[in-house]
């Protein structure tokens, strides 16, 4: 009489916890999952269903270890692969290099006056922030590409954007970007005075008249209109160029401001709020403005800590802020 083996093996699995290598990656095998696994007549093979992780997989991961004895008969059990890792939440500290008052947020310079470079500060939102590496790019006009904090030092007006790469100690990675805008204010025949837009015309004086300039409401560094190179700028001195209106009210604010705006011409606007380390709190605005036409924002207030905040106008090339305080 023939005598067959219909019995199923016996499994057993034990749970595990598994630590990503500085690659990312971690491996698992099919015998650290069983936990004494048994067949009457012999186990042959332990296959487990998933063996590799990376950092998608940090936490809890459901496997199943499959045993088959040497009759080709099989059975299941779940088990669970804890991946111990963490990924990065890079964020971007932007800080001027100068205490001089512009009337500029943090993310804006104005070549000719006060700061003329900015530190970008990187860091990963993780426990072993020590561990991590970063990689900028672009790389042109920063001071290491490879450094945490980085000095963009600007010759030339224009907006750039740099993304930074963090990458931690369990070789997972993320990317935070910012935007720094830089004016050009220089202006006279050796560029050794400053653009500074009063009352809607483009003034070129001494660079000592600049804060009893700013201090005046409504006066704002660099020309006013579009952003123009310098070799453009001696041609709007004084020309009377109409001025792109921007407000807010009531300031300060305890729950709610509006923020009213106006662009000299058709163009893409942009209306942000930043804190005081230059990060944005808020995106109030963004796609085209037509010339003339007037236009309300809302800022929730009431939600933002209290403390002086930067709300941003930029259209048409050309940047405008205004101071605004949240009381509590």
């Amino acid at each position: 009489m023939e005598v067959r083996d219909l019995t199923a093996p016996t499994v057993r699995t034990q749970n595990i916890s598994v630590t990503l290598d500085a690659a990312g990656r971690a491996t698992v095998t099919a015998a650290a999952i069983d936990n004494g696994s048994t067949d009457a007549c012999g186990v042959q093979t332990l296959t487990l269903d998933k063996i590799s992780f990376d950092c998608s997989d940090i936490g809890a991961n459901p496997v199943v270890l499959t045993v088959t004895d040497v009759n080709g008969n099989r059975a299941s059990a779940a088990a669970t692969v804890t991946v111990i890792g963490a990924t990065p939440v890079p964020t971007i500290v932007v800080a001027k290099t100068s205490t001089t008052f512009t009337g500029l947020d943090a993310t804006t310079i104005a070549l000719g006056y006060g700061a003329q470079s900015v530190v970008l500060t990187a860091s990963n939102g993780t426990s072993a922030a020590a561990a991590t590496t970063y990689a900028w790019s672009p790389a042109a006009g920063l001071s290491n590409s490879q450094a945490a904090n980085p000095v963009f030092v600007p010759t030339t007006a224009g907006t750039y954007t740099f993304a930074v790469r963090a990458t931690n100690e369990f070789g997972c990675a993320a990317s935070a970007s910012v935007t720094i805008t830089v004016l050009d204010a220089r202006c006279g025949n050796n560029n050794d005075k400053v653009l500074v837009c009063h009352k809607g015309k483009t003034l070129c004086v001494a660079a000592s008249a600049v804060p009893a300039q700013l201090a005046q409401p409504g006066n704002t560094l660099a020309a006013c209109g579009p952003v123009l190179t310098n070799s453009d700028t001696n041609a709007l001195v004084g020309s009377g160029q109409s001025a792109t209106v921007f407000e807010t009210f009531p300031n300060p604010v305890t729950t709610r401001a509006v923020v009213h705006f106006q662009s000299a011409a058709t163009a893409a606007a942009q209306v942000q709020v930043f804190n005081a380390l230059g990060q944005v709190v808020a995106t109030l605005y963004d796609a085209v403005a037509q010339a003339g036409r007037d236009y309300e924002v809302t800022l929730e207030a009431a939600t933002l800590p209290a403390g002086i905040y930067t709300c941003r106008l930029l259209t048409n090339g050309t940047v405008a802020t205004k101071r605004l305080v949240v009381v509590k």
